[in-house]
């Protein structure tokens, strides 16, 4: 039986990111897998859709997740844009 996880994807018209904390990638062992495409902002990592995102994703199914995902989205360029590129703790 799996552990269901829920998850915030934000995007605007240009791009998207998942939510997830930086726990998470810790328990998972991929904060080195992680770019400096996606951002940062206390312990929530903003992982870019296009490729760290699908790391995460296929990590916590490894591990027995069932990710269930909020979407939002929205037409000006979103904040996660503004915050610190990801770097390893």
């Amino acid at each position: 039986m799996s552990v269901k996880m829920k998850l915030k994807f934000m995007s605007d018209p240009a791009h998207g990111w998942l939510s997830v904390s930086r726990k998470d990638l810790k328990t998972f062992g991929i904060e080195d897998q992680i770019s400096e495409s996606s951002y940062q902002k206390g312990n929530r990592v903003y992982l870019e859709e296009d490729c760290d995102a699908g790391i995460f994703l296929n990590a916590a199914k490894e591990n027995g997740f069932e990710i269930i995902i909020d979407e939002s989205f929205t037409n000006k360029k979103h904040w996660i844009r503004y915050q610190e590129r990801y770097r390893k703790e």
